[in-house]
């Protein structure tokens, strides 16, 4: 029998929408993409989660 956990994301206190792209990609939330172009930060991070990484950070802003 599995015993289920939860875990807080380091992304508590985000809008909803943030924290549904934090959690199908974790690897945008500490991203450091200091002077990486917009080509560099896809190829590192892939199509997906690169898209994401920019949406996360357009949230992020927004509030």
């Amino acid at each position: 029998m599995s015993e289920q956990v939860d875990v807080e994301l380091p992304v508590s206190g985000k809008t909803a929408a943030a924290r549904i792209l934090a959690e199908r990609f974790p690897q945008i939330v500490d991203f450091d993409a200091a002077g990486m172009t917009t080509e560099e930060i896809h190829y590192f991070l892939g199509e997906s989660a690169g898209v994401a990484f920019f949406q996360f950070r357009a949230l992020e802003r927004a509030r």
